[in-house]
């Protein structure tokens, strides 16, 4: 039987002493409990969690873990991570986004995303990022650097203030999109709190919110019970009836829109965050670019 191993941390490095090898890895691709089933998968898929080697056999090793789990967030942080070193940042921001989504215990991602998104020019999601993780970690130095070189970038002129996620033009919203799996996903920021990706789904009633992130927004004190309007009953795609309970999302920002009072519903953990019509049908108009896979939002 695998037993559970003693783990090291060196100069931010996590070693962890397996039965039959070492796995070396940063801090920031292990949570701060590890659990032994966690262990030994990554002792079977060791590429998929070595720093040590080229960040392309990292990927390809973190493809195949996704592959058999896709929801482990730990896989997609390590993935992110070598994204990032090869400067492909915007595969290293959705990476990042998909482990957050799975479990927002990742911390790093929020710091490692702030980093990608500063290399994007996307200031103002990067500062939210860094000051995110550095409330759950306010004695990391480079985080404390990070949010000083951004913050001094916005206050330097117009001409990085300005810098923009999406373009708009004449009160029209162009959001980019990535497309996975056959359906369009985009950024979303909660309570100018947390920013998570969410799939574009006009056939959702309301904004559909897993169960951990709706206790993410407590924990933050962006939600309290006055916030909760009750439980109604949804008709899925199928025909099928459930019930759920119903929020309010004081702010819902995608892109530069942000939309306030959007009603949400609580989904199963493991569920994915829809954008639905309680957000869509707050615009005089929207639609998608299939083409240019962006969200427009007029």
């Amino acid at each position: 039987m695998f037993r559970s191993q003693p783990i090291l941390i060196i100069r931010g490095i996590v070693l962890i002493a397996s039965l039959n090898a070492v796995l070396i890895a940063p801090a920031f691709l292990l949570l701060p409990t590890v659990s032994v089933g966690q262990i030994a998968f990554a002792q079977s898929n060791p590429n998929c969690f070595n720093a040590t080697m080229p960040p392309r056999d990292i990927i390809s090793a973190c493809n195949q873990v996704i592959a058999d789990d896709t929801r482990h967030a730990q896989a997609h942080l390590s993935r992110g991570w070598a994204w990032y070193e090869l400067r492909d940042y915007d595969r290293a921001i959705s990476d990042y986004g998909q482990a957050i989504g799975i479990d927002p215990q990742y911390v790093y991602a929020f710091y490692y995303r702030g980093l990608a998104l500063e290399k994007k020019g996307k200031l103002q999601d990067a500062l939210a990022d860094l000051l995110y993780f550095a409330k759950s970690d306010p004695s990391y130095p480079d985080a404390q650097r990070a949010i000083t070189r951004v913050t001094l970038a916005l206050k330097a002129g117009p001409s990085n203030a300005a810098r923009k996620p999406v373009g708009t033009t004449a009160g029209l919203e162009n959001i980019s999109m990535e497309k996975s799996g056959g359906v369009y996903v985009v950024s979303v920021r909660f309570n100018d709190t947390i920013t998570l990706p969410a799939i574009v789904d006009s056939g959702a009633s309301d904004v559909s919110v897993p169960a951990d992130i709706v206790s993410t927004l407590i924990r933050t004190k962006t939600i309290t019970d006055d916030d909760f309007l009750g439980e109604q009953t949804y008709v899925l795609a199928d025909g099928s009836k459930v019930p759920s309970h119903r929020f309010r999302i004081r702010s819902l920002k995608v892109g530069n829109k942000t939309v306030e009072n959007v009603v949400g519903s609580i989904a199963s953990v493991n569920a994915t965050i829809l954008l639905g019509q309680s957000f869509l049908s707050k615009f005089k108009s929207w639609s998608v670019d299939n083409e240019q896979h962006t969200l427009i939002l007029r």
